[in-house]
């Protein structure tokens, strides 16, 4: 009677690739080509993933008002944050732009468990809004305004100001430099999705 091969073996051979092949394998940039030759899903937008940090860098900086100065200028893959001050003290000011959000998002564009004030709304497109001002979740006496946009499509663009030049160092100024509205202005800028 013949024995059982032993678990984990196949036909009670050793493996062809060794788990350190194996790893090198699964971990090749190479896969970041195939995965990005793959089709796009039906119904998935068209173009590419993100425009250029210069364009999205260019659109923010077309809202700003005029008279500021812009510095610690740092844009890459579909972020741009950099400081303005308008003569008042330095204020950190970032934009996250984002397709196919909405799966990621779904039941968090509402304000429950938000700390600071929130408010939640829709837009007659269907773009769900939402702006929070608080404290910097990482401590300090910095205050955070943001303003989250989601579109009916999964685009998403997130707009946040601190007044101070980053989030966990001492306040620069008594609040944001950019009001709430000019915030939710930037946030629906379709630019941002174009170039």
């Amino acid at each position: 009677m013949r024995e059982a091969p032993a678990e984990g073996s196949a036909g009670g051979s050793d493996p062809v690739l060794s788990t350190d092949r194996l790893t090198s394998i699964a971990r090749s940039p190479l896969w970041k080509e195939a995965i990005a030759a793959l089709p796009a899903p039906e119904g998935a937008p068209t173009g590419p993933a993100q425009a250029p940090a210069s364009h999205l860098t260019g659109v923010l900086r077309s809202h700003l008002p005029p008279g500021g100065t812009v510095s610690d200028l740092n844009a890459g893959d579909g972020l741009v944050q950099l400081v303005y001050d308008d003569g008042h003290g330095r204020n950190m000011l970032e934009v996250d732009v984002r397709r196919h959000a909405a799966a990621s998002l779904a039941g968090h564009m509402g304000c429950a468990g938000v700390s600071g004030d929130c408010e939640s709304t829709t837009l007659a497109d269907g773009t769900m809004v939402k702006k929070v001002e608080g404290p910097s979740e990482k401590g300090g006496p910095a205050t955070v305004w943001q303003v989250d946009t989601l579109r009916p499509d999964g685009r998403r663009v997130v707009v946040r100001e601190i007044n101070s030049y980053a989030e966990s160092t001492p306040v620069t100024r008594p609040r944001p430099a950019l009001a709430m509205d000019l915030l939710l202005t930037i946030a629906l800028d379709g630019r941002f999705f174009t170039g």
